[in-house]
C-alpha cells in the first residue's frame, strides 16, 4: 500500500478544490509507522502543498489512521464516533478532517 499512498498523494493537487478553502490549514498525517507513510499538507486559497515527511511544527490538523482509511476518506467517507473512539482514525482536530475531505474529494 505504501507504493499505492504514493500514487494517492501526487495526485492530490490535481483534486485540489480551492474554492472549498478560506484560510491556509497544515496537515500532518501518519498512516502507518515508516517514513514514508508521513505526509504534510498544506492548502490555502491559492495553494496546495504535498510533501513526503514531517515540514511542521505545529499542524492544525494531526491525523494518524491507514492508508486505506485515509483514502476511504478521500473517497467521502467520513469516520464517526466509534470510529475515533477505537482508535481507528485519531486526530486533534475531527472538524478539519471534514475540510480535508472536502478539498480533495470527487
Amino acid at each position: 500500500m505504501a507504493e499505492d499512498i504514493q500514487d494517492v498523494m501526487q495526485g492530490l493537487k490535481k483534486k485540489f478544490k480551492k474554492s472549498k478553502v478560506e484560510k491556509t490549514v497544515t496537515y500532518y498525517l501518519t498512516l502507518g509507522d515508516t517514513e514514508d507513510l508521513k505526509w504534510t499538507i498544506s492548502v490555502g486559497p491559492a495553494k496546495c502543498d504535498v510533501k513526503k515527511g514531517k515540514h511542521t511544527e505545529k499542524a492544525d490538523c494531526v491525523l494518524k489512521t491507514t492508508p486505506e482509511l485515509f483514502v476511504k476518506m478521500l473517497d467521502g467517507w467520513e469516520p464517526g464516533v466509534l470510529d475515533i473512539a477505537r482508535g481507528k482514525v485519531k486526530t486533534n482536530a475531527p472538524g478539519l478532517l471534514r475540510s480535508l475531505r472536502d478539498v480533495f474529494s470527487a
